[in-house]
């Protein structure tokens, strides 16, 4: 099976418009040797085959490609694996009207996160995109006491106790990866 390209950006309009269609078979060495045959018979039936395409075709043309119910699991799973920070945001932040937090408390909690999680390198953000990436989720800033930089609207949510227990399996070393 094929890797799913990794995507960096989070935005509705990519997952609305992606589909993930799933080819389940492996082919073994003995089916890849008989493909020369099967091209044979392939070319007698490509009148049949064609019809059957144009059928296909007219029914997207009317339907569309709709997602069914295990495609759209996929997707999810695969949007989830790709947007590390939105996953941060969905499990460590509240929305609460007047709350105010820190921004440094903020960024010291996602790379707390990231480090939990086994991040990849590409997925943890420098403090300055952390920020952008803060306002791109309308994660509004402003200034505490002694301009010290907070975001309006939002808090923490309470560390969960995994982070305070001992690391039941090994942080992985992204260094050795490159071949």
């Amino acid at each position: 099976f094929n890797d799913l390209p990794i995507v960096r950006g989070g935005d509705d309009g990519f997952w609305r418009r992606i589909r993930l269609i799933l080819f389940t078979h492996q082919f073994s060495e003995e089916e890849k040797r008989a493909g020369a045959a099967i091209l044979e018979i392939l070319r007698k039936e490509k009148a049949g085959i064609l019809n059957w395409a144009l059928e296909g075709f007219a029914a997207y043309r009317h339907l569309g490609l709709a997602p069914y119910p295990r495609m759209e699991a996929l997707i999810k799973d695969w949007r989830n694996a790709s947007n590390f920070f939105g996953n941060w945001v969905r499990v460590r932040l509240e929305f609460v009207a007047g709350a105010r937090t820190a921004t440094r408390v903020l960024f010291d909690d996602f790379k707390k996160y990231g480090d939990f999680e086994d991040a990849a390198p590409w997925q943890m953000l420098t403090y300055h995109k952390f920020q952008l990436q803060l306002t791109s989720q309308q994660i509004i800033p402003g200034r505490g006491t002694g301009g010290e930089r907070v975001r309006e609207g939002v808090r923490l949510l309470p560390e969960p106790e995994e982070w305070s227990s001992p690391r039941v399996r090994p942080r992985r070393n992204f260094e050795d990866d490159d071949p």
